[in-house]
């Protein structure tokens, strides 16, 4: 935890040219939060991440002039430049901010779980079961989009919930700093969250955050078998080399729209082709398929429950009794797969090649003895079939081996 009252955090990991400074002010720009810095020396102005979230391993410096930048060139295009933008240039949003007070404490520690990556969003709120178990007698504060106050354990102190598209949160959440800045006063400490990246989510009880136990492997073979498909129109199964690199290029070129039913149609018609071979080997066999999206046909053996967005938090509890139902999910490597694995049986990850370095961060890991044989990881370029062979043989485990 950094300490931010009642003292204004040191720096740590400034450039070796930007050392003699002095510590202004704290500014809580949304995703992250920056400390102002004045160089004693020329007096010029800086911009510093404190080391919380994906700052602690890529921090960010640059000039209020902008022509000082320091970052790692690995968080050049997805946090740097987005961050520097939103401030230097002022792209700012004042989206409502809602408290809810739970239990009063003098000292505090904030966990912001702000973020415009859905799956980055769940990873810092599961920081919250750490702050729970570990920091007896001081109340966690959960900064927290609107759309994810479902998932908030039982326990916290307070819920201060931002009510805005996580897309738009790349932007500097003006009236978040002022919201902060104000509620600061009540407390006599308070410490910001380090909000851990690196998780081991086998140690994350999903129950304490959706209130749905994942059921013991031996009562999936008391259930009908069921394969759910995850689905997503950002990401797509494309087993085709020419169809990955339209798919790179359209995004490059944000023709993403123009594409995206070509694109979802072939997923469609994979997801299809699975179901059906193993509709063909086993008849008691169900289907099932989620996610954001709704467009083309995935044929009649498969219940869709795709839809264009979501609108309430049952919605998600709905998803999640499913996923706790379904022997297997399929899916596309991303933020989709995280709340569908905590819950099932198994899971088949397809992974583009581009995503070969985060295999493993988007899922839970099956418990115990499970897990080498019910994670299974595949590269997109797999045949609808092999996938299919892959799930039967998954089916069985599930069912013959953890009968008992």
């Amino acid at each position: 935890m950094i300490q931010i009252k009642p003292y204004l955090p040191q720096p740590t990991g400034l450039p070796e040219t930007l050392q003699n400074v002095l510590v202004e002010d704290l500014i809580f720009t949304g995703i992250y939060t920056l400390i102002r810095l004045r160089n004693n020396a020329t007096q010029a102005v800086y911009y510093h991440t404190l080391p919380t979230g994906h700052a602690a391993q890529f921090p960010v410096t640059f000039s209020a002039d902008g022509k000082e930048k320091y970052y790692p060139e690995a968080a050049e295009v997805w946090m740097a430049t987005p961050l520097i933008n939103s401030v230097l240039r002022k792209l700012t949003i004042y989206p409502p901010i809602e408290k809810t007070v739970l239990q009063s404490y003098s000292e505090v520690v904030l966990l912001n779980c702000l973020d415009s990556c859905y799956g980055h969003v769940l990873y810092k709120i599961f920081n919250a079961q750490r702050h729970l178990d570990d920091n007896f007698g001081i109340g966690l504060i959960l900064i927290i989009p609107r759309s994810h106050k479902w998932l908030v354990p039982s326990g916290v102190a307070e819920i201060w919930s931002v009510d805005v598209p996580l897309d738009q949160l790349s932007s500097w959440v003006s009236s978040l700093d002022d919201f902060v800045k104000n509620e600061l006063s009540r407390f006599q400490q308070v410490y910001l969250s380090l909000a851990i990246m690196e998780l081991d989510l086998a140690t994350v009880s999903i129950e304490r955050f959706t209130g749905i136990k994942p059921p013991l492997l031996s009562h999936w073979q008391e259930i009908p078998k069921k394969v759910t498909f995850i689905c997503r129109e950002d990401r797509f199964w494309l087993s085709n080399i020419l169809d990955q690199l339209l798919y790179l290029l359209a995004r490059k070129l944000r023709w993403d729209q123009r594409f995206k039913l070509y694109f979802a149609r072939k997923q469609n018609w994979k997801f299809a082709q699975v179901a059906q071979w193993l509709k063909q080997q086993d008849a008691s066999i169900t289907f099932t398929a989620v996610g954001l999206g709704v467009s083309g046909s995935l044929g009649d053996l498969i219940d869709d429950r795709r839809l264009e967005k979501i609108t309430s938090d049952e919605t998600e509890y709905e998803w999640c009794r499913l996923y706790a139902s379904s022997h297997i999910v399929i899916g596309v490597h991303g933020s989709n797969m995280l709340l569908p694995s905590a819950f099932t049986a198994g899971f088949v990850n397809l992974l583009p090649d581009f995503k070969e370095p985060h295999k493993g961060e988007d899922v839970f890991p099956p418990s115990g003895t499970a897990k080498a044989t019910l994670e299974r990881y595949f590269p997109t370029s797999i045949s609808p079939t092999e996938v299919a062979k892959q799930a039967l043989d998954m089916l069985k485990i599930i069912t013959e081996r953890y009968a008992d």
